[in-house]
């Protein structure tokens, strides 16, 4: 088979990876509550046909089933998550979301099995003499050394707010809720955590995961999901990038000025003014946001009036 055709078959597997067996005509008697049915599960209590007697396999079963492997959906959401991250982010948004794991569980441990892996494979590195002026920030940076999985998750979420915002009027999950980017952030958490741990095992330099890293999210995980080219992305993701550094910075000298810890008025009225920039980025980006938003809904209109059905996104 020719390397193109190969291409084509594992793009369409991103855009439908399952393959659903049809339903059991077979008359089954629910061992639960009785109730005789045609199905895989009981309509009536949900318990599944094959049940039977307990042996090993129901012991094992039930002792991988507190982490929810036994019905395989752990493994599944970590190879979706590796190969095609962007279109399973859209499969739990549309409402597919039995195949996969919880994203938040998932957050949590991916982020103990990379402490682990850290352990094992990491060589610490040795600490330099830190130059910052907030107290806050500065234990912070020493915590984010020591704990880089979670340090991840945590500046992840700090764009949280700038991600929906910023990505709340796109083509493909226009108007997307602020509980629906917390879904989102959730499961790119868990896939940096899921590379690093990889980069762990193999040795790979952490500054060579880090530059490989925003290019494959950027790519692999806001592309697909949200449907802007590749400039229309950029932008919005490095400004998101850019607003939860401030985010997490402004955050530190509020907790410094409540504790009364002293720091460098200069670099402070710096960050002020950085911050302030940013909202003004914030404000002008919402803005390019609505304006394209209109743009696309009247290329649909007319689109509508001259074919029919045919529509066609727009691309910032």
């Amino acid at each position: 088979m020719k390397l193109k055709q190969l291409y084509a078959r594992f793009r369409e597997w991103q855009r439908n990876p399952f393959h659903f067996r049809p339903m059991a005509r077979k008359t089954h008697q629910c061992l639960n509550c009785g109730h005789e049915y045609e199905g895989n599960f009981c309509p009536n209590c949900g318990q599944k046909n094959s049940i039977g007697r307990l042996s090993w396999h129901s012991v094992f079963a039930k002792v991988f089933d507190v982490w929810d492997v036994e019905k395989n959906t752990l493994p599944t959401t970590l190879l979706h998550l590796l190969l095609r991250p962007g279109y399973m982010i859209c499969d739990y948004l549309d409402g597919r979301r039995r195949p996969y794991y919880s994203p938040v569980m998932l957050v949590f441990i991916l982020a103990i099995a990379d402490a682990i892996v850290e352990s094992f494979f990491k060589v610490p590195g040795i600490p330099t003499p830190s130059d910052s002026y907030s107290t806050s920030i500065t234990a912070f940076q020493g915590w984010c050394d020591q704990n880089e999985g979670w340090s991840y998750v945590i500046h992840n979420f700090a764009m949280l707010f700038p991600t929906w915002l910023l990505f709340r009027y796109s083509p493909r999950h226009p108007r997307h809720t602020f509980p629906e980017a917390f879904f989102i952030l959730s499961f790119i958490s868990a896939l940096l955590l899921f590379l690093e741990i990889l980069g762990d095992a193999l040795g790979t330099p952490m500054k060579v995961f880090q530059i490989c890293m925003i290019p494959f999210v950027i790519m692999f995980c806001y592309g697909p999901v949200f449907g802007y080219g590749i400039w229309g992305t950029l932008w919005r993701f490095f400004l998101c990038l850019l607003s939860g550094i401030e985010l997490i910075l402004i955050s530190g000298i509020t907790v410094d000025i409540v504790m009364g810890y002293p720091f460098s008025k200069d670099v402070g009225y710096q960050l002020m003014i950085a911050f302030g920039m940013t909202i003004v980025l914030l404000t002008v980006s919402t803005i390019i946001n609505r304006y394209g938003e209109h743009r696309r809904k009247a290329k649909q209109g007319s689109q509508m009036t001259d074919t029919g059905w045919k529509t066609q996104f727009i691309v910032d």
